[in-house]
């Protein structure tokens, strides 16, 4: 039997990590972006939801390490109601745009589902 590597995905929810200080926790999500990078174990979809599809948005410093995600293996996914309520879709420097179903059908397959 061929030995599989767990699905992982990550829902990025908003532009930030943890609550309290907004300034904070985008250092601390970017931080968290860069060491995943690093680490190379990426998730095999992160998918942005809610206000976190503003971080594929060019010329936020988040694009940068989505891409480098991106080189790594993982599928970047913005949530179309999402992009279309902040109307950024021709803002997007990262990724694809994909739909509610597609999040549904991933977080119900998938072994691992870490929410941020």
């Amino acid at each position: 039997m061929q030995n599989e590597k767990p699905s992982t995905i990550l829902l990025l929810t908003g532009e930030t990590m943890g609550r309290g200080d907004d300034e904070l926790g985008f250092m601390l999500l970017g931080n968290f972006l860069h060491l995943l990078a690093e680490n190379g174990n990426v998730p095999q979809n992160i998918f942005l939801l809610n206000a976190g599809v503003k971080l594929a948005v060019d010329g936020e410093p988040t694009v940068g390490l989505l891409k480098r995600l991106e080189e790594l293996g993982s599928k970047i996914l913005s949530c179309k109601t999402c992009v279309d309520f902040f109307e950024i879709e021709d803002k997007l420097a990262v990724g694809e745009i994909t739909t509610a179903k597609v999040v549904v059908e991933s977080v119900v397959t998938s072994d691992k589902v870490i929410t941020m």
